[in-house]
């Protein structure tokens, strides 16, 4: 197995105008071996992250960054606040946790953000603005047949969220700012 962790950057012109690069991959390594003590999230691993910026101001900085990344973790729970409690107990296991991550021009786009466990998944992407703190964000949360099923039994108006599989799809949208919606 490729259990690596590898970096590796550059400075460049640092007197007049700094350039700045750096990258770092993981790949296959487990969670609770990154961290000391113990870790709110497990599972194995795999991470790739780029970091490119110019400026000899905070604000050069922050206008020129480029940060890319791709989160992929296998296997894994979450200690945090349960994210749906009423299906697990003190944590939320998931088989697949991914992302892809791009920051360019004060925007934060997420792309491929999914969740999946067997008796649900979690799919959304999104655009998050810093400056202002603006959002934009598209998800949508799948129960898989037997709890679709039993959702939908209890509620009759859920039945209209019940697609061609039999599955329970929620979706949800939120576009406004950040203070206003969470």
């Amino acid at each position: 197995e490729d259990k690596t962790v590898e970096l590796s950057g550059q400075v460049e012109d640092w007197r007049e105008r700094m350039i700045f690069e750096a990258r770092g991959r993981i790949r296959q390594a487990e969670i609770k071996n990154l961290w000391q003590g113990n870790p709110s999230l497990s599972g194995l691993l795999n991470l790739s992250l780029e970091v490119r910026g110019t400026g000899t101001r905070f604000e050069d900085w922050r206008d020129s960054l480029v940060l890319r990344g791709a989160l992929d973790i296998r296997e894994g729970s979450s200690d945090l606040k349960p994210l749906f409690s009423f299906l697990e107990g003190q944590s939320t296991p998931f088989d697949i946790c991914q992302f892809r991550l791009l920051v360019r021009h004060g925007r934060a786009r997420i792309a491929e953000l999914r969740l999946k466990h067997p008796e649900y998944f979690f799919e959304a992407e999104g655009s998050f603005y810093l400056e202002d703190q603006e959002v934009d964000l598209r998800a949508q949360f799948v129960m898989m047949e037997p709890w679709s099923r039993l959702l939908a039994g209890v509620q009759e108006d859920w039945k209209g969220f019940v697609n061609a599989k039999g599955r329970l799809v929620i979706p949800l949208f939120y576009r406004g700012l950040l203070s206003e919606g969470f």
